[in-house]
């Protein structure tokens, strides 16, 4: 994986996008932070499947523990909130 100046990336977009193509990962910084990333479709395709929505909720993900753990919900009334 490289990184490329947003400038240069500007400039570079069509190479960048070929290299994309050819396999490799390439980062873009502005100001030497990472902002963005170029990347071939089957690696950001598998990434956005890693998204939040792929995730279980935490209660889903403690479920899956090997403890027994038993949940019960808190049914008293919330507490009354001046807006």
């Amino acid at each position: 994986m490289s990184e490329v100046d947003l400038k240069d990336a500007h400039r570079d977009l069509v190479t960048l996008v070929e290299r994309a193509a050819g396999g490799e990962t390439v980062t873009v910084t502005k100001a030497g932070k990472a902002v963005a990333t170029i990347a071939p479709v089957t690696e950001a395709t598998e990434r956005s499947d890693q998204g939040p929505g792929s995730r279980p909720s935490l209660a889903e993900y403690l479920q899956t523990l090997p403890v027994d753990i038993e949940f019960e919900r808190n049914r008293s009334p919330s507490r009354d909130v001046d807006l």
